[in-house]
């Protein structure tokens, strides 16, 4: 510690005995009155915004990049392997071999413990799934939460790591309302749909998970795209959708063919009728679910086709 940091640390000042010292905006400690400039270029810890809430505190704290449950361990600062420096030049042979290890090593600090090397791979996995079901961010840090909480709970043991991130990914999408079925994120996980499910069963029941009924109208934009029909078919789906759930004909239901159905229905009310196979090929259904849930709009609803 210097002089003036100990001055500065008692309130004193050594010229005239002041304690009224003063911290000007530029960085200078001085005395009011004797005029003595105690110590330049104070470094201000303090913050450079305004905050009127502890939301706002949090949300405006600049102190490295925010932390995500997507990053292993939250590094804020990773070796490239680009062996370049900041201006591109290339790296000499004894700089690249340098840091050819200390790139190992900040990879073996990372997964010291056999978690760490489950937890490693599995949000590889959940990034590779996540981006080819086009997963929005907040989907994905809400998986990896639960992937992490899997993990802590030792659902792992006995169960594959690209099962218990596909259930996690479902779970999430479940949680979030996202049209994800059972069979989309497992044909990405290339898993089997039954193992899926049991999975996606016990990691509901052990973490506790409120999930709310699939929404048959969050599939109903998706499907109508995938058969080429227009925003009619769409709109008038929708109202169909609308309808039944005020008078809960479909309360059980799977959404995907509750949906699938609909769409059928306004296919031929809008005069663009398709086939219910392909309806039922895109709901994931079968032909006879659509059916079914066609006989219970027109006489439930009294709608004559």
């Amino acid at each position: 510690m210097t002089l003036n940091d100990e001055i500065i640390k008692a309130d004193i000042c050594p010229e005239c005995g002041s304690q009224c010292l003063t911290f000007l905006e530029l960085g200078e400690c001085t005395c009011p009155e004797c005029g003595l400039v105690l110590r330049e270029r104070i470094i201000d810890p303090g913050q450079d915004w305004r905050a009127f809430d502890q939301n706002e505190i949090e949300k405006r704290a600049r102190t490295g990049p925010p932390s995500s449950y997507r990053v292993h361990n939250n590094l804020s600062t990773l070796i490239d392997k680009k062996n370049a420096d900041f201006s591109g030049r290339k790296l000499r042979p004894k700089a690249r071999f340098l840091f050819y290890r200390l790139r190992k090593w900040q990879y073996r600090c990372g997964i010291i413990k056999s978690s760490d090397r489950n937890l490693l791979i599995a949000l590889n996995e959940l990034d590779r799934v996540g981006s080819v079901l086009r997963l929005s961010k907040s989907v994905r840090e809400t998986a990896a939460k639960i992937y992490r909480n899997a993990l802590e709970g030792d659902l792992i043991r006995g169960r594959t790591i690209e099962g218990v991130v596909a259930a996690s990914i479902y779970c999430a999408c479940r949680l979030q309302g996202i049209p994800a079925s059972l069979d989309e994120v497992a044909l990405e996980s290339k898993i089997d749909r039954t193992d899926l499910g049991r999975y996606a069963r016990v990691i509901i029941n052990t973490l506790d998970l409120k999930l709310m009924p699939g929404d048959p109208a969050n599939y109903v934009s998706q499907y109508v795209s995938e058969l080429s029909l227009s925003n009619n078919v769409e709109k008038k789906a929708l109202e169909l959708l609308k309808e039944s759930k005020k008078k809960g004909i479909f309360r059980g239901c799977s959404p995907t063919g509750v949906a699938g159905a609909a769409i059928y229905i306004a296919s031929i009310i809008c005069d663009e009728k398709v086939i219910q196979k392909a309806v039922a090929k895109e709901a994931g259904v079968t032909e006879v679910t659509i059916r079914n849930h066609y006989k219970n709009f027109k006489d439930l609803l009294g709608y004559d086709f």
